[in-house]
């Protein structure tokens, strides 16, 4: 009967899902979401010819898909001396094919070496671990995975891109991925609420925090680089984009506080099982000790992730001798710190959160459905 009530849950999540999909994705007028873009495809360079104008390199390319697939064309490189590779026989590189009126033949671009084929062979090789290592519960962290990338790229995106209001879009998948995540894994339905509960207390305060000191910091979401780029090609407005800022926030910390919060929870129904007299007082203590644990490691996994996707501009600053003053008044230095501080907030809370909400769930739950772990196989 549980188990019946997990499938029948289940289905509703993912009949909400598709149903929320569907009509993010809608057909609609000047639609943003259809604008045509050149073909990409593949081709692998034949010959290079070098011109007088360094920032131009003439190509023979042989197409490899695409309606020209099999076809030598000429075709055009213009090379960043910064980091682009230049090209040389055999390369492969995805190129841009456009049409070109009153002319049998096409204009094709390369764009940059072709790394298609070895992200994907990365990415197989990264599913095979899981599931060698893993198991059953390696399906479900790719189960789990594939959702929340669905729910990233299919829902809040487009989303975002049709003008819906960021913050409220973002915790409407925030709430969809932290709920279908938590099924997956499986549990029972205390550890589950407790786990859910914990975590969206966590990312609220995440977004509480974020909320106050960027505004007495003043970074927004419009000083970054892209944003005139955003405002030019989507509906989302200037007010809308000065959200980005936190709706990314939200999105970095979930996967933080998340894991922090099920670590509790899974931690309480452990104990709840072995220990049945363990009264709700005890239990909320055992909670607090392995959250404090789990804090400060999840803590410096959120601090050290967004210092290494900003390691050259730590560089770049720590070079150039600038002084601390200045090095907290640099704006992306303040946006780093605020991304990295606002997710280890979440941390923090999540952990009186969850144990709180797991000692009075857990803690009145009789002992055999506390130990249902042993017996309960999630959805895979």
């Amino acid at each position: 009967m549980k188990l019946m009530n997990k499938w029948l849950l289940s289905g509703v999540l993912l009949l909400m899902y598709l149903m929320a999909i569907l009509y993010a994705n809608r057909p609609m007028a000047g639609d943003l979401l259809s604008v045509t873009r050149a073909p990409t495809e593949t081709a692998t360079i034949v010959a290079v010819h070098p011109t007088e104008n360094r920032w131009q390199v003439n190509l023979d390319l042989h197409m490899g898909s695409g309606p020209w697939s099999g076809v030598v064309l000429a075709g055009v490189f213009r090379p960043n001396e910064l980091y682009d590779i230049m090209p040389r026989p055999g390369d492969r590189f995805a190129v841009e094919v456009r049409p070109v009126a009153d002319n049998a033949l096409p204009h094709v671009e390369a764009i940059h070496p072709e790394r298609q084929s070895p992200l994907l062979l990365f990415m197989g090789l990264f599913a095979g671990a899981l599931l060698l290592i893993g198991g059953k519960k390696g399906l479900r962290s790719l189960a789990s995975l594939g959702f929340t990338l669905s729910s990233i790229f299919l829902l809040l995106v487009p989303l975002m891109v049709r003008g819906y209001p960021v913050i409220a879009s973002t915790l409407l998948v925030v709430v969809l991925m932290t709920v279908t995540t938590v099924v997956i894994i499986g549990g029972s339905w205390p550890k589950m609420l407790t786990a859910i509960l914990g975590t969206l207390i966590g990312v609220l305060f995440a977004l509480g925090v974020s909320q106050v000191f960027s505004q007495m910091a003043h970074i927004h979401g419009l000083q970054r680089e892209e944003a005139s780029h955003i405002l030019a090609t989507t509906a989302i407005t200037e007010t809308q984009a000065r959200d980005l800022f936190t709706s990314g926030i939200l999105i970095a910390s979930l996967g933080a506080v998340l894991d922090t919060a099920m670590s509790i929870a899974s931690a309480l129904e452990e104990i709840r099982a072995t220990k049945s007299r363990i009264s709700p007082v005890n239990l909320l203590r055992s909670g607090m000790n392995v959250g404090r644990d789990a804090m400060g490691t999840m803590s410096n996994t959120l601090i050290l992730a967004f210092v290494g996707a900003s390691l050259n501009l730590v560089i770049l600053e720590a070079t150039a001798d600038t002084s601390l003053h200045r090095l907290l008044n640099d704006r992306y230095i303040a946006m780093e710190i605020l991304r990295s501080i606002s997710g280890s907030f979440g941390i923090v809370f999540s952990v009186p959160a969850v144990s709180f909400i797991g000692a009075l769930l857990l803690g009145s739950t009789p002992k055999k459905v506390a130990a249902s772990p042993k017996k309960n196989k999630g959805l895979v």
